[in-house]
């Protein structure tokens, strides 16, 4: 009868090296895995929170100018039978000019607005479409102010009425935005 073999680890070891090299390998590449999945999906969060950030920046200032326009709008409504006077002037003063070059900065100087229509995909439809209405009416009111208002036939109501259409889409703009702001803070 043969003695019992004996095995040192080491042998034991010997025999199992591959597969030992490969359970270490395979170890070492689901940890790398890991290490870079989570780094991916923690890239991924901040870039998204980033993006959040910047659409609420957006709707932040474009509330504060849509803010301003209505400003605009109301004290143009309020004084529209002294515009129409200044405009029908052919002999305005110089600080008649400055009004009415002023009315024509605060309505057309709208960088907001501008970026929001070049960041339409980022509203929603109905801020979308305040966002369009209102710029259209803008136009249609900077035209007016050196068309309609000089002109002899029109009345300072119907000239107030500009003011007033114009007003209407910036208050639902107001409004939208307001809402989509609560909406991303929460």
């Amino acid at each position: 009868m043969q003695p019992p073999a004996t095995h040192t680890i080491y042998e034991i070891l010997k025999d199992f090296q591959p597969a030992l090299a490969a359970l270490i390998a395979l170890a070492a590449a689901g940890i790398a895995y890991l290490g870079a999945t989570h780094k991916a999906r923690s890239d991924a969060k901040i870039a998204l929170r980033e993006h959040q950030r910047a659409m609420l920046g957006d709707r932040l200032r474009l509330r504060y100018e849509v803010g301003r326009i209505m400003l605009a709008l109301k004290h143009l409504e309020e004084s529209a039978d002294k515009v129409q006077l200044v405009l029908q002037n052919p002999n305005r003063s110089p600080v008649d000019e400055a009004v009415i070059k002023l009315y024509e900065t605060e309505l057309d100087t709208t960088p907001e607005l501008d970026c929001a229509w070049n960041k339409l995909q980022n509203y929603s439809e109905e801020t979308a479409n305040d966002i369009d209405l209102l710029r259209r009416r803008l136009f249609a009111i900077k035209l007016g102010l050196r068309v309609d208002f000089a002109s002899f036939s029109t009345t300072p109501d119907e000239a107030a009425k500009f003011a007033v259409d114009g007003r209407e889409p910036a208050q639902r703009l107001l409004q939208t935005l307001s809402r989509e702001i609560r909406k991303m803070h929460s």
